[in-house]
């Protein structure tokens, strides 16, 4: 087996955005579905916002005398999701149709918590990002 067929560091993934309760797929007022498409955790974009994150981290906790930051510590994890995302569609927030940018990401994530969950679970599961296990996870 060529081990290289289940590197999924350039892969890209469409998340359908699940009812926090339910679980079933969101659709928006016109029956479209909302999804997000993702990068996974072995991208070097994930990589590259963990190292920042963990630099920042650092940084931090040199200036607090060690004391944690959980504010900062949500920030931090929501930058690494936010350059995971590379578009989505269909959402809407406060009544106005998101565009996709790292800005909007950003705002998305930080004001609606579920789909801040489902994208750092999706983001990490492998399976979701591997063509032979799509649709069975």
């Amino acid at each position: 087996m060529d081990l290289s067929s289940l590197d999924t560091a350039t892969n890209t993934a469409v998340m359908e955005v699940r009812h926090p309760v339910t679980g079933e797929p969101l659709l928006t007022d016109d029956d479209l579905p909302i999804s997000i498409t993702l990068l996974s955790s072995d991208s070097d974009e994930y990589e590259t916002a963990m190292h920042d994150a963990q630099r920042s981290a650092a940084r931090a906790a040199a200036q607090t005398d060690g004391i944690a930051d959980p504010a900062g510590t949500t920030r931090r994890a929501i930058a690494v999701l936010v350059r995971c995302i590379v578009g989505w569609e269909n959402i809407i927030v406060d009544g106005e149709d998101l565009s996709y940018s790292r800005s909007n990401a950003g705002t998305l994530l930080t004001k609606v918590r579920f789909i801040r969950e489902q994208v750092s679970k999706f983001v990490a599961n492998r399976a979701n990002y591997l063509e032979d296990s799509k649709g069975e996870s």
